[in-house]
This record gives C-alpha cells, structure tokens and sequence, in this order.
C-alpha cells in the first residue's frame, strides 16, 4: 500500500517539475531588436482651396510604408507616433484657411500620393531625418523621434515634396 503512494507523490512531483519548465518562458532573457515592415494607412479629408473657397471632395486614403529594426514596444510606439504626427499636420492646415495653408496642404498631398518609405533607425549620421533626394524615401532616427518629429514635419514635407537631399 505505501509503494503506491511513493509513485503517486514521486508522480506529482515530477509532473510539478516538467509543468514548472515548460511554463518558463525565459523571461530574463532581453528582447533583441529585429527588422519589421508594415503599411499603414492614413486617412484625409481632402479639400481643395479654390478662390478663398473650400472644396470638399472626400477621404481620401494613403498608404506608407515603415520599416525598421526596433523593439516590439518601440516599433509600435513608433508607427502610432509617426501616423498621428503626419495626420495632425495635415489636419492643423485642413481645411484650408488661406493660400499657404492650400500650399502645405498641396506639398502634403503632393508626397503620400507617392510610395513613400520611411525607415526608421539608430544613428548619429544625422539627428532627426534624412532624404536623399528620390522624393520616396524618409530616414528617421528612432532615438528622437518622440522629441522632435513634430517639430520638423514642415520641414520633412518640404523636402519630400521637392527632391531634396539633406538631413537635420
């Protein structure tokens, strides 16, 4: 009678253990960055700005693709982050309420007609942003990103919309 015990207790014990390392999900083992891609979609009300008039012609929908080699966290800080700031400043000139509002709002359209990449990146090559002159691609560098894309949207635009080669 005790032998059945000892292999039932003996039992339990094992299956304690095995159930206890196979549930250990290295948790003190840090996550490596790895190369993600995505497209996101970002949504307009398109406007067009005729004779002080606003002209309502709709949503209108762009497509963007982001890549990078980013954290799980960072790369969906990052896409959140990316999609609001463009979608802010096309809507802080939309509709619009003059001529240089209509022209921002022109450059804007201007670029995410295309297919525009953004790739964004750890470096020191640069501080914020960098084109290199095709008009469809955008370096961003992570490590600024909260601080300072908001800042230089504008700027961003503009040289996206008129094949520029700089970096800041």
């Amino acid at each position: 009678m005790k032998n059945w015990k000892n292999y039932l207790i003996a039992s339990l014990i094992i299956i304690f253990i095995l159930v206890f390392l196979a549930c250990d999900n290295n948790n003190d083992k840090a996550e490596e960055p790895k190369f993600r891609e995505t497209i996101i979609d970002i949504i307009f009300n398109n406007y067009t700005y005729n004779n002080d008039l606003n002209i309502y012609e709709g949503e209108k929908t762009v497509s963007v693709k982001i890549k990078g080699t980013l954290l799980y966290n960072e790369w969906n800080t990052n896409i959140n982050l990316i999609k609001n700031v463009i979608l802010e400043h096309y809507n802080s000139n939309s509709p619009p309420t003059g001529p240089m509002a209509a022209a921002e709002i022109g450059r804007i359209k201007n670029v995410f007609n295309r297919d525009i990449v953004i790739i964004i990146e750890s470096t020191i090559e640069y501080f914020i942003y960098k084109t290199i002159g095709d008009g469809l691609i955008l370096y961003l560098n992570k490590n600024e990103l909260d601080n300072n894309f908001q800042l230089y949207i504008s700027k961003i635009i503009n040289s996206l919309n008129d094949y520029k080669s700089e970096n800041e």
